[in-house]
């Protein structure tokens, strides 16, 4: 995104994308709270699942919006709620069916296997858009995101299988 910014505005870009990434912070610190009750009642798995399709929206919004300001602020908005859903899921499920003896090993794992992939994942949209610009690196974060998608949507059904108990 501040690729893309900068590339469409390259006199004042770095204001818009400040604009952004505050309006990401605004979000964060004042939904969170909100988010966190109003789904208090909803499964952690479909937060999850909900979570990681408002961030692949927010990719797809991201590609489509080059050059317009107003699109900038919708993709980031749907980002931002997608990843306040899977970060107050993420500690919870794992604490819920995670022994305590095993916690901390499967937490560094999982923070491990995050950044691991996130590394890769914006390693390889960099080099696209060095070598053949925003629209391919924004498919493939859109594409990397939709199996995230599909995984989460497995762990859905796979986690009401064997942990039924949780559901009730």
């Amino acid at each position: 995104m501040p690729l893309d910014i900068s590339k469409a505005y390259p006199e004042n870009g770095s204001i818009i994308y400040g604009t952004v990434t505050s309006l990401n912070c605004i979000i964060v610190v004042v939904l969170t709270p909100v988010i966190t009750m109003a789904m208090e009642k909803v499964a952690m798995t479909k937060k999850y699942l909900l979570g990681i399709i408002l961030q692949a929206l927010s990719f797809g919004a991201f590609a489509l919006s080059f050059g317009v300001i107003a699109g900038y602020y919708v993709s980031i908005t749907l980002f931002t709620l997608g990843e306040i859903l899977t970060t107050i899921v993420t500690g919870a499920f794992l604490a819920d069916r995670v022994s305590a003896n095993f916690r901390g090993r499967i937490y560094g794992i999982t923070s491990f296997s995050v950044a691991f992939m996130t590394g890769i994942v914006e390693w390889n949209s960099g080099w696209l858009f060095d070598h053949y610009g925003s629209e391919p690196a924004w498919i493939f974060s859109v594409a990397m995101t939709m199996i995230a998608v599909i995984a989460s949507f497995v762990l859905v059904f796979t986690d009401k299988r064997e942990y039924g108990e949780l559901y009730k």
